[in-house]
């Protein structure tokens, strides 16, 4: 029985002796990984200073705390401020890790470009798969909330609320993709254009959406901004509603409140070349004065964009193609009846079509910051259909034109044919939409510029682009 005891001392001492040493030499493997890690971010151009770090968690995880973090990346000059990072993860499942960021998030643009603040609620960053071949991230948050300064004085806020994001990707060297899959309940934005003689201010909300994407190769899921996605990828975003208010100085304190939905939209890459499509099922676009009496409104149906460009910066020039198709386009009854003559086209619903190919590259300016963002030069683009018809008036044009480089001079020809437009434009007078003056300024234009048609109300053009200079029909435009 003594003996029994006593066994049982010793066993009751030794245990949280013999856990207490393994707990601490796991602590001092833990210490090690992260001097790891550092070494790795060194070796790719990225200095890390660091305030402050504990380690703790005892007796069943083991909890990193860092604070007052600060990440510069020497080839693009930007730099990334936390106050404080903490991960944790339990002693009996190495696996996988939680990351959390109780403090907000600070990006410095290197050239004094901008700074952009990261605060969130309830973000839960989940890594899996740390031991093994194949890895996931997952990541949870109440709420994102963004917000950017830059230079000029713009000021811009977005907020995601209600975020599930997951990403997934093989092990190295075996089959499959990378996936990813993000839910959004509801996003928030505002912002303040400056730049200006007056303000522009925007805000809107979209609801319901879901990002997902795809990529052939693994190693692709750490750089996912534009312009840094290697091989294959494919991206998907869908969303239940968005609704966007507007207000420019241009419309003397009143307010454009745009909404839209379903939304449809797909992002293909391949290589340096990508491809995106969206459409929107419909739209509806509304005037509205300072108390929100609403002025006029237009409405659409369905309206598809497809774009084919290039994605990352090249000296070549890349294929490049632009169609748009805008279709049942209609003004708010009100506002129709006054346009009215009785004629049959005057209440046809209005469509756009526009179909551009061509070449083009990104460049970026000589001169420029690493981050400055790249802009598209085009090399050649030919407008293979541009019909817009609505209100009894239609709009057709086509040609081809060249930019000489480098200065983006335009060098070719384009051809303008319009009905009804002068008739339009004295419907829009008696109806008060425009000014007199306005009236009296675009009908002198035509007149100036434009030749008669065939029909009693047609005119045409020629546009002729030659050694930086525009002519219309041989009159000199600048």
């Amino acid at each position: 029985m003594r003996r029994t005891a006593r066994l049982s001392a010793i066993a009751l001492i030794c245990l949280p002796l013999g856990w207490t040493m393994l707990w601490l030499g796991g602590r001092t493997l833990v210490d090690g990984q992260l001097d790891t890690a550092l070494r790795t971010l060194s070796e790719n151009g990225y200095v890390v200073y660091i305030g402050r770090q504990e380690i703790g968690g005892f007796p069943f995880a083991y909890r990193l705390i860092l604070d007052d973090v600060v990440a510069t990346d020497t080839r693009s000059g930007r730099a990334y401020r936390l106050n404080r990072v903490e991960s944790q993860f339990e002693a009996s499942d190495p696996d996988a890790i939680t990351l959390r960021l109780p403090e907000p998030v600070v990006f410095t643009l290197p050239g004094g470009q901008g700074v952009l603040e990261i605060e969130n609620e309830g973000l839960e960053v989940r890594l899996g798969g740390l031991t093994g071949t194949a890895s996931q991230v997952q990541i949870d948050a109440a709420s994102l909330l963004m917000i950017a300064w830059l230079p000029d004085g713009t000021r811009a806020a977005l907020e995601l609320i209600g975020v599930e994001a997951l990403a997934s990707r093989p092990g190295a060297g075996e089959a499959g993709v990378a996936r990813l899959r993000t839910t959004i309940e509801r996003a928030e934005w505002l912002a303040t254009l400056e730049g200006r003689a007056k303000p522009t201010a925007i805000q809107g909300e979209a609801e319901g959406l879901l990002l997902t994407g795809s990529l052939l190769d693994p190693d692709a899921l750490a750089p996912l901004a534009l312009g840094a996605l290697p091989g294959t990828a494919a991206f998907a975003l869908t969303g239940e509603r968005a609704e966007v208010r507007l207000r420019p100085p241009e419309l003397d304190g009143d307010t454009l409140a745009m909404t839209a939905g379903p939304l449809n939209a797909v992002l293909d890459t391949e290589g340096t070349a990508m491809t995106a499509r969206a459409s929107l099922h419909a739209s509806e676009t509304v005037r509205l004065d300072g108390e929100g009496t609403a002025l006029g409104a237009l409405s659409t149906g369905p309206v598809q964009l497809i774009h084919r460009g290039p994605l990352a910066p090249a000296p070549e020039m890349a294929p490049l193609a632009l169609s748009l198709e805008i279709a049942n386009a209609r003004l708010d009854p009100q506002t129709q009846a006054r346009l009215d003559t009785g004629a049959p086209e005057d209440t046809a619903p209005g469509a756009l079509s526009l179909d551009l190919v061509g070449t083009g590259r990104l460049m970026r300016p000589k001169g420029a910051l690493p981050g400055h963002p790249a802009e598209l030069q085009i090399g050649n683009l030919a407008i293979e259909r541009a019909e817009a018809s609505g209100l009894g008036a239609s709009v057709e044009a086509g040609g081809g034109i060249e930019f000489l480089q480098p200065l983006q001079q335009p060098q070719g020809r384009a051809t303008v044919d319009v009905e009804g437009g002068l008739g339009l434009l004295q419907r829009l007078r008696a109806a008060e939409l425009i000014e007199q003056s306005t009236l009296l300024l675009l009908s002198a234009g035509a007149a100036f510029y434009l030749r008669p048609g065939e029909s009693p109300d047609s005119l045409g053009a020629e546009v002729v682009f030659e050694n930086g200079e525009i002519s219309v029909n041989g009159k000199r435009v600048r």
